[in-house]
């Protein structure tokens, strides 16, 4: 959906991701997640980017592989899906904070009630970085009125200008097209 877009800043790209996918988890009932990356480009602007996001199940997501990646991974992001009683949806769990740790890098998640929130693994601190992003009708703690859509519009996005790099294993020339929020 808006995986690889190039965003100017990491909170950028978390809320799209929050945008596309949150309402896409809470209609399947299930988890997806992804890592965000920074990368400085050519010019010497630093952007951030997540990559194509993994599905879960209702109570559980396995992150993509990050060897194949460029930039550096700065945090990691994921729904908690639907709304359901016997979950803490709207908080991260013990696993979720444990697997920043082991990661070393900042936790993200998007929650049934249109929260937004982050995990600091430097100082253990849970803070709320957006309340506009899709949620469940049936969560009581709903913080908006932005109901969930499975295939939502696109970011707006303009085309970086196409660069040639040499593949050295063959000698091909392969352009990428970016795209940048």
């Amino acid at each position: 959906m808006e995986a690889y877009i190039l965003f100017g800043s990491e909170k950028s790209a978390l809320i799209n991701f929050g945008s596309q996918y949150n309402g896409k988890s809470i209609k399947q009932g299930v988890e997806y997640g992804t890592n965000v990356y920074k990368k400085t480009a050519s010019d010497g602007k630093v952007y951030y980017y997540y990559e194509e996001p993994n599905k879960g199940t209702a109570a559980s997501v396995k992150l993509p592989s990050t060897f194949l990646n460029e930039g550096d991974r700065v945090s990691s992001v994921h729904t908690h899906g639907e709304y359901l009683k016997q979950y803490d949806n709207g908080n991260f769990s013990p696993q979720d904070k444990a697997n920043a740790e082991k990661r070393g890098v900042e936790n993200n998640v998007v929650t049934p009630d249109g929260s937004l929130k982050n995990y600091d693994v430097k100082t253990n601190k849970v803070t709320t970085l957006s309340t506009s992003m899709p949620n469940d009708p049936k969560d009581p703690e709903r913080k908006n009125n932005v109901s969930p859509n499975e295939n939502p519009a696109p970011a707006k996005t303009k085309l970086i200008e196409s660069k040639k790099v040499e593949i050295k294993t063959d000698g091909e020339i392969e352009y990428n097209h970016v795209r940048i929020m």
